[in-house]
């Protein structure tokens, strides 16, 4: 809470005619779904604000790391695109529904502690909610991720094995694949409109390494160093320069 295919998603235009009432829509709505230990998520699902004024439609941003194990993590299986406002409507509907927003934030299992959690963070009508589940398959839970997921344009393989089975959308969609060049893009494309995200140049010293452009990873480690927040994550991220 991998690849890259840039550009608005197919189905999205809408007439004015036939969009819902403009108050059914969140106007603040905002989602950020984890799947994997905080700090070192596999796949990453963000929901947010598009362009300033757009109340309509939300920037959708899907990442992915191959082995979140490692740290930093190299998301280098990419997704951007924009969700329409049916779709978003849709969603928002179908979470309320869930019973999403009556669950506690944290749902934990003893018998298996070592299960992959997920954590949904949901912003709309003025409230904030997170949760994290791990190895309990709560209905509201399971019912939030199949809306999540069938919003989707993009097949999410990583959802854990003790949320299975998942109903989910029988129309073909294309996999997460992974090209580090067009994450580095995706990732300084986000880092240039949203400045404030600044671990996202962490992000970008790993997928720099990745590729074996270290000069390059240099000067995003001295970007690191520069900065109070990010500067005592220099001395472990040099070491995979030498």
């Amino acid at each position: 809470m991998g690849f890259v295919v840039l550009g608005a998603l197919s189905g999205c235009f809408l007439t004015r005619a036939s969009l819902p009432p403009e108050s059914e829509f969140p106007r603040d709505f905002a989602l950020v779904v984890a799947i994997g230990e905080a700090g070192s998520a596999r796949t990453e699902i963000h929901m947010l604000e598009g362009d300033p004024g757009d109340l309509k439609s939300r920037r959708l941003r899907i990442r992915q790391a191959e082995n979140p194990t490692a740290w930093p993590p190299v998301f280098d299986s990419v997704f951007e695109g924009t969700l329409s406002a049916r779709t978003l409507h849709r969603l928002s509907r179908a979470l309320d529904a869930s019973g999403f927003t009556t669950l506690a934030a944290v749902h934990d299992s003893l018998d298996h502690p070592d299960a992959t959690p997920v954590v949904i963070r949901l912003r709309q009508n003025g409230r904030i909610q997170q949760v994290m589940a791990r190895g309990r398959r709560l209905p509201p839970m399971v019912k939030a991720i199949e809306a999540i997921d069938a919003a989707l344009p993009i097949e999410i393989d990583t959802w854990p094995r003790w949320l299975q089975p998942l109903e989910r959308t029988k129309a073909l969609r294309p996999p997460l694949v992974a090209d580090a060049n067009r994450a580095l893009a995706f990732h300084r494309k986000w880092l240039a409109e949203d400045p404030q995200r600044k671990q996202l140049h962490i992000d970008i010293f790993a997928l720099l390494c990745s590729l074996g452009r270290y000069d390059e990873a240099r000067r995003e480690l001295a970007v690191l160093g520069a900065d109070p927040e990010l500067a005592g994550f220099v001395p472990e991220l040099s070491r995979l320069l030498r």
